[in-house]
């Protein structure tokens, strides 16, 4: 689905169970840099 540094993230994310707004920042800058359309992270 994602490349495999932004599943990494994703997962991570998951992990913890809450997002902080800066962990969403950060996801959102890589998948933006690889390509992924912001709304499919959200």
């Amino acid at each position: 689905m994602y490349n495999e540094k932004i599943e990494n993230l994703i997962n991570f994310a998951l992990e913890e169970r809450e997002l902080t707004e800066k962990e969403k920042q950060i996801l959102f800058k890589k998948a933006q840099e690889e390509g992924v359309d912001l709304d499919a992270v959200r």
